[in-house]
């Protein structure tokens, strides 16, 4: 589990109002998603408080921020509609800075003891490339956590993700080779444990499986998978260049 706090301010009664409002659906939207917020006002605006499985946390940010807007679109209060989105923004802006600063801790804390976490969210990496497939790996991970994504296409964004990775870890010379001999190279170099290459050749075959003999995964089988496999790419994208 985890928590913490985060502080809003509020200027005048009518923010005020508006804060109330929003604040209220975003505790009914966090409750959906396995997520306990509550709020108290304090001098000067409201202080929040987040508890719940990080996670489910992390996987929250998208849903929330697209209901948050639309309520800030709609609520009737006095107000120029650029202030209530600025105000909805606010926010989130708490919401989503406490999540990534236990995210990182956690990835820190993992270094120290040399594990590696199960977050959804992953290491800045230099590459541009990468890093564009990992921030699209978190989203897909996020919609497939509210069931906004089936798992088929988490686990083909898992399996591109992988295949990516190790490419560019074993130069040039190794990209017309298949994603087994691979993993097989990656051991040999040093770059991956033998568990981690076992749990990505798994992977790779449950793919198949899907991709070309129209076979199907189950949320159930995905979510038992996952946290070996994020465990295997977590350890992949800790040697990129950052």
């Amino acid at each position: 589990m985890a928590g913490y706090d985060f502080d809003v301010k509020v200027r005048t009664a009518t923010e005020d109002a508006l804060l109330r409002r929003l604040l209220h659906g975003m505790q009914l939207g966090c409750r959906q998603r396995g997520v306990t917020l509550r709020y108290r006002r304090v001098e000067g605006g409201y202080c929040v408080t987040v508890d719940g499985p990080l996670t489910n946390i992390q996987a929250s940010r998208t849903p929330l921020t697209i209901a948050l807007g639309a309520m800030a679109e709609v609520v009737d209060v006095p107000l120029p509609r650029a202030r209530r989105l600025q105000i909805g923004r606010r926010i989130l802006r708490g919401y989503v800075r406490g999540a990534w600063d236990i995210t990182t801790s956690v990835l820190d804390t993992a270094r120290m003891l040399d594990g590696t976490p199960g977050s959804y969210v992953f290491d800045a990496v230099e590459d541009q490339v990468i890093q564009y497939r990992l921030d699209g790996l978190t989203s897909i991970l996020e919609a497939w956590q509210n069931d906004h994504a089936p798992s088929e296409q988490a686990l083909e964004e898992l399996h591109a993700v992988a295949e990516l990775t190790m490419g560019f870890l074993l130069g040039e010379h190794w990209d017309d080779r298949s994603f087994s001999e691979q993993a097989a190279e990656m051991v040999t170099q040093g770059l991956m444990t033998a568990d981690h290459r076992d749990v990505l050749i798994e992977l790779k075959n449950r793919r198949r499986a899907v991709r070309h003999h129209l076979a199907t995964m189950s949320r159930d089988e995905l979510a038992a998978r996952l946290p070996r496999v994020l465990a295997a790419i977590h350890a992949i994208v800790a040697r990129l260049p950052a």
